[in-house]
């Protein structure tokens, strides 16, 4: 027997309804999906943030190091420089007096 008018209507509402309660659950899916995406392309625009934030920091340092070597073999150039003139001096100093005494001994002895 053919389902009458009426029962088919009452199907039909019965599958628009179930069709709604589905649309609705789809929806909430998307809108969840649709949340996490933007969190995530937000984490990922911080974080990017970040690596040239952290990129920032480390040419700074790089730079700092840099300079504090450079300050550090200038001074130790300018100490070694006085170093060699001071030894310099130092055997002008001493050696001629003891030339003076060698050749002073010498003619003791040799005489």
């Amino acid at each position: 027997m053919r389902p009458t008018l009426a029962d088919r209507i009452e199907d039909l509402r019965a599958n628009l309804n179930q069709s709604s309660a589905i649309i609705t659950e789809i929806n909430a899916e998307v809108e969840l999906q649709t949340t996490t995406l933007e969190r995530i392309r937000a984490e990922a625009e911080q974080n990017r943030r970040l690596a040239a934030l952290h990129q920032d920091e480390a040419d700074a340092v790089r730079e700092l190091v840099e300079a504090t070597l450079r300050r550090a073999q200038t001074q130790s150039t300018k100490l070694s420089g006085r170093q060699q003139w001071g030894f310099f001096f130092g055997g002008l100093l001493f050696s001629i007096p003891l030339g003076v005494v060698g050749n002073f001994l010498y003619d003791l002895v040799t005489r």
